[in-house]
């Protein structure tokens, strides 16, 4: 399997062929099962060409007929649950960290602000390390400096830094914008506010 992207709105992106899906309809997405999950890794598998085949397993997420479909009794996907280590802490966290210090994919933060400064980072990293000699080993392998030894940080240690230890070291770094009509959705907002800077609600004015 391969991990690839695609957004649900894809009207305005300048490589989408005319005979794609260009909006996805969220409540009706189309499922994967067992028969269209090898029909596809047979087509990537029985392709001519290297370059055929590395396209077809970017378009459907599968790199070829995997030797476990052989046995009885397993159904692609449905047998399989979700790869939570690899999807989150081990691929979602590491990716929202790489956007937050403005180093994802070369895409900056445009008309929003959330892109920490250097100096908030580094110091965020400092405490991170300074932290773990006052957090019991219950809680995981002890968490050290994410700026200068993310790449030592592991699927145990993430969840550790995403639950307990972020959320502090976060605290006031963020702006958070909600546009609503009502007030009291604004008490209703399921957002640990601790975590926002400065807060700004708007209200719709008819």
């Amino acid at each position: 399997m391969i991990t690839h992207y695609v957004p649900l709105n894809c009207a305005n992106h300048p490589s989408v062929p005319a005979d794609a899906i260009h909006v996805y309809d969220v409540a009706n997405l189309s499922l994967h099962n067992h028969r269209t999950f090898l029909a596809q890794a047979n087509k990537v598998q029985s392709a001519l060409t290297i370059t055929k085949a590395n396209n077809l397993a970017k378009k459907y997420g599968i790199k070829g007929i995997p030797d476990l479909s052989y046995v009885p009794g397993l159904f692609f996907p449905s047998s399989f649950p979700y790869d939570f280590m690899h999807l989150i802490w081990e691929n979602l966290v590491k990716n929202l960290i790489l956007l937050w210090t403005g180093e994802f994919k070369g895409i900056d933060e445009g008309a929003e602000s959330y892109t920490l400064p250097k100096a908030i980072w580094e110091a965020i990293g400092v405490t991170t390390a300074e932290s773990g000699s006052t957090i019991p080993s219950a809680y995981g392998s002890q968490v050290p400096n994410v700026v200068i030894h993310s790449s030592q940080c592991s699927a145990e240690m993430w969840p550790l830094w995403t639950l307990y230890l972020g959320p502090m070291l976060l605290c006031q770094q963020f702006q958070l914008v909600f546009c609503m009509g009502n007030p009291q959705e604004f008490l209703a907002l399921p957002v640990p506010i601790p975590m926002v800077g400065n807060l700004w609600v708007y209200t719709h004015i008819e």
